[in-house]
C-alpha cells in the first residue's frame, strides 16, 4: 500500500557550479513579464540584462539609501556606454539532514559552496548580442580549468543572439543550454532525475551542447523555439550504471508556450509542452502556471523520460505567496516513478520554505524539506541557501 509522505528533495550535492544563476520562474507569474524581459538569454536564467539588474535594485527590506550607503549601490550593470553588461552569481548553502522523527542528536551541519558563475554580454549592434559564463569549480583554484561535477555538466556558455526582425525567428547559437521547459534555478526537482537514482540528475545543471535554436515569438502571448546541437554533453549524461544508452549524432529540441494574461484582473499565465532527446534518450515536459500580479503563483508541471530500457514519469505542483516584494513563501509537494527491468521504485517529496532578500542583490532561502524513497528510507533535511548576485 503506498504511504502518503511529508517530504521533499535529497541532501544537495557539495559541489561547486551545482546550481544556475538566474530568479525563480514564479517571478514571472507574479509580474506578468517573461523570464527574457530581465535575463539576457531568451529562455531566462543566467546573465540579468539592465532591467533585471534595476529590478533586482528594487528587491530588499531595506535599501543602501536606507542604510546611508549610497555608494556601494551601482547605477548600472552596463560599461562602456552601454556595449558591455557583466553579473554573476556566488551561492552557499547549509545543510542539516537526518532521519525523522528528531532525536536528542542534532545532525551534522554541512557546508555546500554551490556556484561561483560570472558572466558577461557585449551588444556590438542593436540586433547582436555576444553573451556567456564561466562555472567555477571545486578543482578551478588548483589550475583545472574545465572541472564539471556531473557527466554532461558544462564549464561555460558562449553565445551568440541575432534578433534582426521580430517579425522573423531569432537565431541563437554556440556552446548553449537546450530551451527545453521552464527554466528552474533548483535542480532538486525530481524531473531532473530518474526514481531509481534521483541523487543523480538526468540533465545536470549547466547542461550545455554545441548547437543552434531558432525562437519565434510573433506576439506576446505565443513562443516557439526549435533547435539541434551536436550531443556531447547530452550523451555523457544519458548514461547510467549498467546501462548503454545510443545516441544519434545530433540531439533535437521543440518547444511551444502560450502566455496568455487577463490585464485588467492582473492574471499571468503559461501552458506549454517542451521535447529534448536523441537517440534511446528522450525528456518531454509538459508545464502550466497561474499568477496574480504581486500575490500569488500556482504551477503544475509533468515529465517523462526513457533512455534504452530505463523509463520513468514525474510530477509536481507548487504555490507560491508574496507577502511583500522581499518575501515570498512557498510550497511544493512532488512524486516520480522508475523502472528498469523487474527494478521498480517510487519517491515522494514535498519542500516548504521561503525567499526573503534583505537588501538588494542579496537572497536567503530557507527551506525545510523531506523525501521519502518507498520501503527504503526517508529522509529530513533543514537548509539555508545564501545567494548574493550582480
Amino acid at each position: 500500500m503506498t504511504r502518503v509522505v511529508v517530504a521533499v528533495a535529497v541532501a544537495i550535492v557539495g559541489i561547486l557550479a551545482c546550481a544556475p544563476a538566474g530568479a525563480v520562474p514564479q517571478m514571472s507569474l507574479l509580474s506578468g513579464a517573461p523570464c527574457s524581459t530581465c535575463h539576457v538569454s531568451p529562455g531566462g536564467g543566467g546573465l540579468r540584462n539592465e532591467i533585471g539588474w534595476y529590478t533586482a535594485a528594487e528587491w530588499g527590506a531595506i535599501t543602501y539609501e536606507d542604510m546611508g550607503l549610497d555608494a556601494l549601490a551601482f547605477e548600472s550593470n552596463t560599461f562602456a556606454d552601454g556595449y558591455v553588461a557583466f553579473g554573476y552569481d556566488a551561492r552557499v548553502q547549509w545543510v542539516r539532514a537526518g532521519r525523522p522523527p528528531a532525536t536528542d542528536v542534532l545532525p551534522e551541519l554541512i557546508t555546500i559552496p554551490m556556484q561561483i558563475q560570472p558572466g558577461l554580454a557585449v551588444y556590438p549592434l542593436d540586433w547582436l548580442t555576444l553573451y556567456g559564463s564561466y562555472n567555477v569549480g571545486p578543482k578551478t583554484y588548483g589550475g583545472a580549468f574545465c572541472d564539471p561535477h556531473f557527466d554532461g555538466q558544462e564549464c561555460f556558455e558562449a553565445a551568440v543572439l541575432v534578433d534582426a526582425d521580430p517579425d522573423y525567428p531569432a537565431l541563437r547559437a554556440g556552446m548553449i543550454s537546450p530551451s527545453h521547459g521552464i527554466n528552474h534555478d533548483d535542480h532538486t526537482l525530481l524531473y531532473f532525475s530518474s526514481a531509481l537514482d534521483h541523487r543523480r540528475p538526468l540533465l545536470p545543471p549547466n547542461h550545455a551542447d554545441l548547437g543552434a535554436e531558432l525562437g519565434y515569438q510573433p506576439t506576446s502571448w505565443l513562443r516557439a523555439d526549435a533547435g539541434t546541437y551536436l550531443p556531447r554533453n547530452l550523451e555523457l549524461a544519458a548514461q547510467a550504471p549498467g546501462l548503454d544508452v545510443d545516441l544519434d549524432p545530433v540531439s533535437y529540441l521543440g518547444r511551444v508556450s502560450f502566455m496568455p494574461q487577463i490585464l485588467d484582473a492582473g492574471l499571468n499565465s503559461w501552458v506549454g509542452v517542451s521535447v529534448y532527446g536523441s537517440g534511446e534518450f528522450r525528456h518531454d515536459i509538459a508545464f502550466l502556471g497561474l499568477g496574480l500580479n504581486d500575490v500569488a503563483a500556482l504551477q503544475f508541471e509533468a515529465s517523462r523520460f526513457a533512455r534504452a530500457e530505463e523509463s520513468g514519469w514525474s510530477a509536481f505542483v507548487e504555490g507560491t505567496g508574496q507577502v511583500v516584494t522581499w518575501l515570498h513563501l512557498l510550497a511544493r509537494a512532488e512524486v516520480a516513478h522508475a523502472k528498469r527491468g523487474a527494478a521498480r521504485r517510487e519517491v515522494v517529496q514535498y519542500v516548504f520554505g521561503a525567499q526573503i532578500f534583505p537588501v538588494p542583490y542579496l537572497e536567503l532561502r530557507p527551506e525545510y524539506r523531506l523525501v521519502e524513497v518507498k520501503d527504503e528510507y526517508l529522509l529530513g533535511q533543514v537548509t539555508l541557501q545564501v545567494h548574493q548576485f550582480f
